[in-house]
């Protein structure tokens, strides 16, 4: 127990390296402790002796004041133990800028002598210490860094960093609310950093001070878990090191995507900003990768399959953004774990991190409301209940509808809902369990006098509901497997007249069963062993009588059918020096009862070269495999049971290069060589959120006569700060097809050579969050109309069409920003935000139309600028 309590102002010439100067005892008064659980105990009647600076430490001056030039002088308390050690410091009068947490910083690092009583006896005081910040004397900055949650959990506000340096020189710092840490004056040479945190591991890292520079680092800590230990919960991960599995692998924290411009802060939007992802008409959602067509791209939940992930005109996505810890999206190269699939990957990994308390929000913006309850059931459970319904009709149509003397359109209305548990025992083992449910309608009025009112109704429906489970548990030493299903109803229906039929129902079970050993650092291989099934009934009918001016194909076409896609793969990887080699391959069959039997085989091997710790160099090679739709092989309409699968050669080149801490570029070079392509009867009905093909069509019966070649470079630069992230991507490409033998190579339908995005978003002081979006692409070629004929039998012009792809509509340009501010309350946080689409109202040709007598073209635009506000209470 303490027996003195000294209360003191020292000047703050000792803080600059003036130990020696005097102390100035400003007040000095006497406290009677009544509460014998303080620490410092009764209180004399003399003092003596004062306590002096023995260490001092500097404080890094605050970045946003030293920019606006300000000053401050900051009077921190400071209690010393009897050992002259600082036990707490505060600041009772705050003067702000940054300058009350960089002052506390410093003291806390200062060592005193003790203070001694009347009796010669040390003892423990409580000082004022007044911190001088001025622009003659800043320090200069040493290093700086964030800590946050592995998984991406965010940053970590209140973690505790060590620094140990030379001659045992020792420095503690606490991470700030932007989970950031900063000193300033540290001693050149080799330093000693580790960071930790209640509920979290430590971890630990070496950096060099070099004087004139500033090093940067960032930890991640894993969030402790009862089973874990605390040295087997230490894992150090460095954003620049970390290994990546593929060569393309861009991994997307949900954290910073739901405030990526121009997404409504819908984080599976934001993957249409990547590199090697062109622009679909009307921002529909699909997603068009490196040359392909959107059905040649796959999205999954957890490792199954979803039949879809967007709703209806790719407003927002049908799993909620707050289940999700990252989005993973393979643009192309990836290994044989994903399948079927000719172009990219996307895959929705959900956040198994259980909540630490009862917590979630309430959002409404113009377009939709959402909401989202995360709730703990005792110690390793927790249930969250997540819902959004839209209203974006009641907003959108009158911008539509300028002429409703034809036809009024009802834009998409779409809801969903969620609700997930997630089990975490204390061996570390994961089980989650989901119901998903999704729905969407998209309705139009035509112009039709024999029906009542005037006005024909035409609407579409979508439903998807889904019971998913997954189970990831550890077996013998190193191993994990996984077990994933799903199971649900998906269908897809269109409405228009007694004479109009059009739907498509499935209902589908799909499983997963992995087993994986990760790379060890030396010695044995890793391995990823899997089978994959997909099994269920599919049928759809497609008779659009009414639209015969548009389908020419006259017919009805209609499938019913139980259909069987299993699939095997396996995968090893073995280090052999600086080199990380993984051979594979993967093997699919689809079969049906009405006799259809397709297989493939695809070999893949990928390389990474660690050739420093700062540059990684990866590449790879394989096939790639998927089968034609069911109505391009359904016997009782026009398909073709010989079909067998298209097919893809790929080949992935890559470059990573950490430029800073905070600074990383990728460069990826790749070539594909598509064969066995499915073409033909381009004139069909299709349930497409994308505008349909323009003609001229192949009417043609199904063949696998097409091949193509797409080839290209990506490039992304990303920087990442506490208070600022964002990156610049690059995508040159071509993309070519011939459809039939004897065909010249000809443009493919959707290519865009140049592809250019910028997106940034910073946050400001007092909780504003400011950013932007910047998007460029090359316009899609079309077909133009060259001449036209006017038929004397029906009265009616016939267009004669010019060399296929020939044209090219203008380059699309926007702008989409994004205000974001906080509001914090006693228990809640309030945020209002504003996200605006197009800002510059840009008129973008989405596509071209034509006259009646085909003599003018008639470009489509897209929507015009499209501002969304909206607010948010989270707990």
């Amino acid at each position: 127990m303490w027996n003195t309590l000294l209360i003191a102002t020292l000047t703050s010439a000792q803080a600059h390296g003036a130990e020696d100067a005097p102390v100035e005892a400003l007040e000095v008064e006497l406290l009677e402790d009544e509460d014998p659980e303080l620490p410092y105990g009764p209180v004399p009647a003399s003092f003596p002796a004062l306590p002096t600076i023995l260490e001092s430490a500097a404080a890094a001056y605050p970045a946003e004041a030293l920019a606006e030039g300000l000053e401050a002088e900051v009077v921190v308390t400071i209690d010393v133990d009897p050992e002259g050690t600082v036990l707490n410091a505060f600041v009772g009068e705050p003067v702000g800028h940054g300058f009350d947490e960089a002052a506390v910083q410093a003291v806390r690092n200062f060592r005193f002598s003790p203070a001694y009583d009347a009796d010669g006896a040390r003892a423990g005081a409580r000082i004022e210490f007044a911190y001088r910040f001025t622009l003659d004397h800043v320090p200069l900055v040493s290093l700086e860094g964030t800590v946050e949650s592995a998984g991406g959990g965010g940053t970590l506000f209140g973690a505790t960093v060590l620094l140990e340096g030379p001659e045992d020189a020792r420095v503690v710092l606490e991470t700030s609310e932007e989970g950031a840490f900063r000193a300033a004056d540290l001693m050149p040479g080799s330093w000693r950093l580790s960071a930790s945190m209640a509920g979290f591991g430590m971890e630990e890292t070496e950096f060099e001070v070099v004087e004139g520079s500033v090093a940067q680092v960032t930890l991640y800590l894993a969030p402790h878990k009862a089973w874990q230990t605390e040295v087997a919960s230490e894992q150090i991960v460095v954003e620049a090191t970390r290994l990546k599995p593929e060569v393309t692998e861009r991994r997307l924290s949900a954290e910073d995507l739901r405030v990526v411009p121009g997404t409504n802060g819908d984080i599976v939007r934001a993957v249409q900003s990547m590199p090697g992802v062109a622009r679909t008409p009307y921002n529909t959602g699909q997603l068009l990768v490196r040359g392909t067509a959107p059905a040649d791209s796959r999205f999954y939940l957890g490792g199954t399959e979803l039949p879809l992930v967007y709703h209806f005109g790719g407003f927002a996505t049908i799993v909620a953004s707050d289940s999700l810890s990252e989005v993973l999206f393979l643009p192309g190269g990836y290994g044989v774990r994903y399948g079927r699939s000719l172009g990219g990957v996307v895959d929705l990994i959900t956040d198994r991190t259980p909540p630490e308390g009862f917590h979630g929000f309430v959002s409404v913006d113009i377009f939709q409301s959402s909401a989202f309850l995360n709730i703990p059931l005792g110690k390793n459970h927790a249930l969250s209940l997540s819902g959004r319904q839209s209203y974006i009709h009641l907003v959108l149509d009158p911008l539509v509808n300028v002429d409703e003397s034809t036809y009024q359109v009802r834009l998409p209305r779409f809801g969903d809902a969620q609700v997930r548990w997630l089990h975490t025992p204390d061996n570390g083992d994961t089980h989650e369990a989901m119901v998903l449910l999704a729905e969407d309608g998209f309705s139009a009025e035509f112009r039709n006098e024999d029906a009542p009112g005037g006005f024909q109704e035409s609407v579409i429906s979508i439903d998807t509901s889904k019971l998913w489970l997954r189970s990831d548990v550890g077996v013998g030493k190193d191993w994990r497997v996984e077990v994933v299903t799903a199971v649900g109803p998906h269908g897809t229906d269109a409405e228009y007249d007694d004479e109009t039929e059009a739907f498509e129902e499935v209902l589908r079970l799909d499983a997963r069963v992995e087993l994986t050993r990760p790379v060890p650092e030396e010695g044995s291989l890793g391995w990823r062993l899997g089978a994959e099934l997909q099994f269920g009934n599919e049928q759809f009918v497609y008779d659009m009588t009414a639209f015969d001016d548009y389908f020419t194909y006259g017919g009805r076409e209609e499938g019913n059918m139980q259909v069987l896609r299993p699939a095997v793969y396996a995968e090893q990887s073995q280090k052999v020096g600086p080199v990380l080699i993984t051979p594979g391959v993967r093997a699919d069959w689809m079969s049906t009862d009405l006799g259809y039997e397709a297989s493939s085989i695809d070999p893949r091997v990928s390389l990474e070269w660690r050739a420093t710790e700062r540059s990684v160099l990866r590449a790879s090679a394989g096939n790639y495999s998927q089968f034609p739709q069911n109505r391009e092989i359904s016997t009782d309409s026009r398909g073709n049971a010989e079909l067998g699968p298209s097919r893809a050669l790929q080949l992935t080149t890559g470059w990573d290069q950490e430029l800073t801490a905070r600074l990383q570029a990728e460069l990826t070079v790749y070539h594909s060589s598509l064969s066995d392509l499915v073409v033909g009867h381009e004139d069909r009905f299709e349930f497409a959120l994308a505008p349909p093909p323009q003609p001229p069509f192949d009417q043609g019966a199904y063949a696998n006569d097409g091949t193509g070649k797409v080839w290209g470079a990506e490039g992304l630069v990303r920087y990442e700060s506490p208070q600022t992230f964002g990156w610049v991507g690059l995508t040159l490409s071509r993309s070519t097809r011939i459809d039939r033998e004897g065909q010249d190579p000809q443009l493919y339908r959707y290519d865009q050579p140049l592809i250019a995005t910028a997106v940034i978003s910073h946050k400001l002081p007092r909780n504003w969050r400011v950013g932007g979006r910047y998007r460029y692409g090359s316009g899609n070629p079309y077909t133009p109309i060259t001449n036209r004929i006017y038929d004397l039998r029906d009265y009616s012009w016939i267009p004669i069409y010019g060399d296929e792809g020939v044209e090219r509509l203008p380059a699309y340009i926007t702008l989409d920003l994004r205000v974001d501010k906080d509001w914090p309350m006693r228990t809640w946080v309030l945020t209002t935000y504003v996200d605006i689409q197009n800002a510059t109202n840009r008129r973008n040709v989405e596509l071209v139309n034509w006259s009646s007598d085909y003599s003018d073209e008639i470009p489509v635009y897209g929507l015009p600028v499209l501002p969304a506000f909206g607010f948010k209470g989270a707990w």
